[in-house]
């Protein structure tokens, strides 16, 4: 029998996604399903809560928290997920994603810790 053959160039390489990393983000989903409903944040959340949430474990994570409490899943799968719903509503609901006025970030260095605000 000979080598089969199989012309996927300039396709999407799917295997390049890490497996374990994409499980983790799906178990959070499907802890978001269980609780609020299936593709609940596809509703109308505020791009602005989406942010902060994302903030939230980013910064949750950077203070040395690797697992959320209510999860136990890693924070930086929780901001992946937020990134993930963000994108999901810049390619779904371009008009009004551009209409909005863009989040500002600041950054404080002035105490023991940097802090980090959105506007």
């Amino acid at each position: 029998m000979g080598e089969g053959v199989k012309y996927d160039e300039g396709k999407p390489d799917y295997s390049l996604m890490p497996s374990r990393e994409l499980e983790q983000i799906v178990k959070i989903m499907t802890h978001g399903r269980d609780k609020y409903g299936r593709n609940n944040w596809k509703g109308e959340l505020e791009n602005d809560r989406l942010y902060a949430a994302l903030m939230r474990h980013l910064e949750t994570d950077r203070q040395g928290e690797y697992l959320d409490k209510e999860t136990g899943e890693p924070h930086l799968a929780h901001v992946a997920c937020n990134a993930i719903f963000l994108l999901w509503y810049r390619n779904n609901e371009p008009a009004e994603v551009e209409s909005k006025e863009p989040v500002q970030l600041s950054f404080d260095f002035s105490g023991e810790r940097p802090l980090l605000s959105m506007r």
